[in-house]
């Protein structure tokens, strides 16, 4: 596949971040430029109207900013990542980042929960 072929036929509707990244600013620049896209796809046009709406959705795990470890200082943790691409976001396009946080307790997880058991419930 081109690089042509590739900018016009792959094109992502989401994107799901479940570990911790390998290369920070390789991540960071990939999401970036793929949920500041009109379409998904890679090198197109850009969110430019602050109304726009985001078209890929975003999906992270592991709200925590810091662990502990064997180490005496804490460890950056994925939580780290999520508010780096916000910020990156906030003062690089003055756009809020919409992403949907899993893992630890948030409102998507209680959610999820309620729902099970209402239909626990109702079984």
């Amino acid at each position: 596949m081109t690089e042509a072929e590739l900018k016009k036929d792959m094109a992502f509707d989401a994107i799901m971040v479940f570990a911790d990244v390998n290369v920070l600013e390789l991540s960071l620049q990939t999401i970036s430029d793929l949920v500041m896209s009109c379409d998904g796809r890679v090198a197109s046009k850009r969110l430019l109207d602050v109304d726009e709406k985001q078209h890929v959705k975003l999906f992270v795990t592991n709200p925590d900013q810091v662990y502990a470890a064997e180490y005496p200082y804490p460890r950056f943790a994925g939580g780290m990542f999520t508010t780096c691409l916000q910020r990156l976001l906030s003062q690089t396009y003055n756009r809020q980042l919409e992403f949907t946080q899993y893992g630890k307790p948030s409102a998507a997880t209680f959610a999820y929960a309620r729902k099970q058991l209402e239909r626990q419930a109702e079984a």
